[in-house]
């Protein structure tokens, strides 16, 4: 095993039939063939089909497309990435961030999984680089 990286939810979304603008669909897999392992706070499963969720209700569904329910049924299966339970320091790490003023709660359990983990942190989120960067947090391994 390279590495561990903790994955953000735009980058598991494509595999749910959502497509995100300015995110490679094929780079989970690229890093999981290099050998990394993938991580995935079980926290953000919430964020995972609110969002997965609201794309089907645009699209005038009225249940999740089948793809989404595979990609869920593999994601809980654990195939290609691991769900992390939260610990206490994941939650007093995210904890922080929110009174440093981040208020995306999400973003703050994603960035404290990594940090605490040890793992690097596969994200696209502006807003929480550039708070990482301007509050001199260290940078999740």
């Amino acid at each position: 095993m390279k590495g561990k990286i903790v994955v953000d939810t735009t980058f598991i979304l494509p595999f749910f039939g959502v497509g995100v603008e300015g995110v490679d669909s094929e780079e989970v897999v690229r890093l999981k063939n290099k050998g990394f392992k993938l991580l995935y706070p079980k926290l953000l499963l919430v964020e995972l089909i609110a969002k997965i969720s609201k794309e089907a209700r645009r699209k005038g569904l009225k249940e999740l497309p089948e793809v989404a329910k595979e990609a869920l049924e593999s994601l809980m299966a654990e195939t290609d990435v691991e769900l992390v339970d939260s610990k206490l320091e994941h939650l007093v790490e995210a904890a922080k961030l929110r009174l440093l003023g981040h208020r995306d709660f999400f973003d703050n359990i994603l960035y404290a999984t990594a940090y605490i983990e040890k793992a690097l942190l596969l994200t696209v989120d502006k807003d929480l680089i550039g708070f990482i960067k301007e509050k001199g947090l260290k940078k999740a391994s």
